[in-house]
């Protein structure tokens, strides 16, 4: 299952084992998560490495929900700008890259943006 979220739909789901049993007790638990946090907490801070930013119209500035921002030499690899904030969230890892955003009924554009290090880049776009 990972594998196809994360090529058809942009996900990046994790199956986190811990054990060889399946259903530990309670009192394991605790021991589980202290074990382990440190390394849970540094997966959930790669969404901060890469490019991140909002898109909007050119003409009005309203948010554009669903525009489709994509990497060349990355394709296959979606992601879209969400409804309420038209932000979206693509992770890279460091280089120059052409990212496009693209929405039917507006005109697409296209920019260059070099990621470095562990940080994020915001990159807006005004279609």
């Amino acid at each position: 299952m990972q594998d196809y979220n994360y090529v058809y739909e942009g996900d990046m789901e994790i199956t986190l084992e811990l054990s060889t049993i399946k259903t530990p007790q309670a009192s394991q638990l605790q021991g589980f998560w202290e074990d382990n946090v440190n390394s849970l907490v540094a997966y959930l801070e790669y969404v901060h490495k890469g490019i991140t930013g909002v898109i909007s119209s050119a003409s009005t500035g309203a948010i554009i929900a669903d525009a489709e921002i994509t990497v060349q030499g990355r394709e296959g690899f979606t992601v879209y700008s969400d409804a309420e904030f038209g932000q979206y969230f693509r992770i890279l890892l460091p280089g120059t890259y052409q990212v496009t955003a693209a929405k039917s009924g507006f005109s697409s554009q296209t920019k260059s943006v070099t990621v470095t290090g562990n940080n994020v880049v915001t990159l807006n776009f005004a279609l």
